[in-house]
């Protein structure tokens, strides 16, 4: 009671009613009328000194307490997680567990503020995780590494909900690391991230075998197609898997055709294996040296 008493009293002296004599003069005496607790026996009472400093509430307010790398990697991973959470309330839902919407974050007009506003969840989220710099073997780069897996298994569990956020968050991963560091350092950290997305679309997602696309879902060539960097080996060991197999071969030759005609830096690896198709009625095994 006698710190709501100061307040008051620091109140009258800023109009002019008390002088800063006798502010302080009242807080001793308001100290001094302070009933101690009786501590229980066998305890020691440890006595906390009240540090007033003419009232000054910058001096009165303690510093904040310093992080450790554990609860700096906790808190981080819950700001993450309370973007994802906010997913529901651009679906039109009225709980998170309601479906989500696909928008197109390429025609976002001013009248369409839950397209607008969902635009700007992606861009937040894909450019959480990549700006800034920290070295690596640190905590702060492991909880960087921590997230991005969090991210991935998030996209996965609903691809073709999310498909925009994938893309692009790859964008901005391609990006960072192609045009602000070191060009070798980038495709070994992009390719890595795009192929946890890739390959986690050929896995089943859960005990009940089902895989985050249909067999015959386009969705996957629209990722392809829209993502900045494809010229790897394991993509096209993806495309041969697809077309190898009876269930998803259409959308494999399909995939290898739009490939060709719209991406022309990796169309000489590609047409070989339109080629090899064409010609042979087996299963064939197609080298992916460059």
């Amino acid at each position: 009671m006698y710190v709501l008493s100061l307040i008051l009293k620091f109140y009258r002296q800023m109009n002019g009613i008390l002088s800063p004599e006798e502010i302080a003069a009242a807080a001793a005496a308001e100290a001094a009328t302070v009933e101690a607790v009786p501590a229980p026996q066998g305890e020691e009472v440890k006595e906390e000194a009240v540090i007033i400093s003419d009232a000054d509430p910058e001096k009165v307010v303690q510093p904040p307490r310093e992080l450790s790398s554990y609860e700096k990697h906790q808190v981080f991973q819950e700001i993450l997680h309370r973007f994802f959470e906010s997913e529901y309330r651009f679906s039109g839902s009225s709980g998170s567990g309601g479906p989500a919407v696909t928008i197109k974050i390429h025609q976002v007009s001013e009248t369409d503020t839950l397209a607008a506003a969902k635009s700007g969840w992606i861009l937040l989220i894909s450019r959480l995780l990549n700006r800034g710099q920290c070295e690596p073997d640190t905590p702060q780069f492991e909880t960087i590494v921590k997230a991005k897996e969090i991210l991935v298994s998030f996209i996965l569990d609903s691809f073709k909900e999310r498909i925009d956020l994938a893309v692009l968050w790859l964008h901005e991963e391609y990006f960072k690391h192609s045009w602000m560091l070191d060009i070798a350092d980038s495709r070994d950290s992009y390719s890595r991230w795009f192929q946890d997305v890739l390959y986690g679309l050929q896995r089943p997602r859960n005990e009940q075998g089902e895989y985050a696309l249909d067999h015959k879902d386009r969705i996957f060539t629209r990722f392809l197609m829209d993502s900045p960097d494809i010229n790897f080996d394991f993509v096209f060991e993806v495309i041969d898997l697809y077309c190898n197999e009876p269930e998803r071969m259409a959308l494999g030759i399909s995939t290898l055709r739009d490939i060709i005609l719209y991406r022309p830096a990796v169309r000489a690896r590609c047409v070989p294996m339109l080629f090899q198709l064409c010609r042979h009625k087996r299963i064939f095994s197609f080298s992916y040296n460059r």
